[in-house]
């Protein structure tokens, strides 16, 4: 997890690696991760909100 703009209001994740789709993997995971203990979510609904809240 980021936090490097922290106060701006968003959280980001990221992955990285040599595989561009397994960093990609990473990334979403980490999010979906990060949605379902901070906010208490579903994984599905951490899923889909990434889906269309993010870009990647």
């Amino acid at each position: 997890m980021s936090r490097h703009l922290e106060g701006k209001g968003y959280e980001d994740t990221i992955g990285i690696g040599p595989d561009i789709m397994a960093g990609a993997r990473d990334a979403v995971q980490g999010m979906i991760d990060f949605l379902t203990r901070r906010h208490q979510r579903a994984p599905t609904d951490a899923y889909l909100l990434r889906s269309v809240a993010a870009t990647s």
